[in-house]
């Protein structure tokens, strides 16, 4: 598969015509005093999280340290890349970063004898505004996003094949959904689990959800390439495949459908008028829907078309919880 790229000459790329207010020209001077290698094992980084705390820093996320420690336990963090930085400024040493990465090394259920070789800079500062410059500028890079870490994964994969980069998002956004209802949950699992799980555990229902959602970009299928319709795919063609191809079709298409009540007809005048919502309200007012709930009528749709009987009406907010599939 051909991937595109973007390419640009020298000096093509325009840049704004803004001045630079220059931060940097109200200190005295900044010093990189030493660089080293240093095994970040639970004593040092204690020690670390001793170090006095820059006025200003940012509190400590809970969340992050839990996401940091399960990429350590699952042996996908990068050691080598992350780095530790100090900085002294009138004769006491200073934490510049790291609390989230030392709380997570102290918490993560490393295996004894775990490597752990980290960067640590120390910088000597001859003012507190060089020091809080320092401290402004760390961690000003562009972290790779989850659809960005599927597809790095994925893109041109012999298990994938002709399968573009948008349709492999899609996937991993539907699989997430359909594996673990709660935002909480699809949190913890990060684009390494979710590219994991689409090359083993369910690679087969991805090839045939994908499949399907490649030839829907060609049918005017639209509606159906969001995120909880995507994970009612994989529900529905884990179940039953050939099924599953039959009612999406359907869906999708509306041809040959006689009957207004046919759970096909009503799911896909549903899903064309209904916009998902970003509210934690789980029905808004008029066409809005929450995420949730969008799955929900999905499966609400595919349980009355394989007990063959009529639905007027998708009515997901009137659910205790998730439908089962049948």
């Amino acid at each position: 598969m051909e991937v595109k790229t973007e390419k640009h000459e020298q000096g093509n790329i325009p840049l704004p015509n803004e001045p630079i207010h220059e931060i940097s020209s109200l200190g005295e001077g900044l010093l990189l005093k030493k660089r080293q290698t240093v095994e970040l094992d639970e004593e040092f980084a204690n020690n670390f999280m001793e170090l006095a705390e820059i006025a200003g820093d940012r509190p400590l996320r809970t969340t992050h340290v839990i996401y940091l420690a399960r990429q350590m336990e699952a042996e996908l963090f990068r050691w080598e890349q992350a780095s530790l930085i100090t900085c002294i400024c009138e004769g006491r040493e200073y934490r510049m970063n790291g609390q989230h990465t030392c709380w997570a090394r102290i918490e993560a259920k490393l295996p004894k004898h775990t490597r752990t070789p980290i960067q640590l800079l120390k910088y000597e500062a001859k003012s507190m505004q060089d020091m809080r410059q320092l401290y402004a500028t760390i961690d000003r890079g562009m972290p790779r996003n989850m659809g960005q870490v599927v597809t790095s994964y994925l893109a041109e994969h012999p298990d994938f094949p002709n399968f573009n980069q948008a349709i492999l998002r899609r996937l991993a956004e539907g699989l997430a959904q359909w594996l673990w209802e709660a935002s909480e949950l699809r949190k913890l699992h990060t684009g390494d689990e979710r590219a994991y799980l689409l090359l083993t555990t369910h690679h087969k229902t991805a090839l045939a959800v994908g499949s399907f959602l490649r030839e829907s970009r060609k049918e005017g299928g639209g509606h159906l390439c969001r995120g909880p319709v995507i994970a009612a795919m994989f529900a529905t063609f884990a179940k039953a495949p050939q099924i599953a191809k039959d009612f999406w079709t359907l869906t999708r298409d509306g041809v040959g459908i006689t009957s207004k009540s046919h759970p096909c007809y009503t799911l896909r005048n549903w899903l064309l008028s209904a916009v998902i919502s970003n509210s934690a309200s789980p029905v808004v007012t008029g066409k809005s829907v929450a995420s949730n709930h969008m799955l929900w009528g999905c499966l609400q749709a595919w349980n009355a078309f394989r007990a063959d009987r009529d639905l007027k009406h998708i009515s997901p907010h009137k659910l205790s919880q998730r439908p089962e599939p049948k």
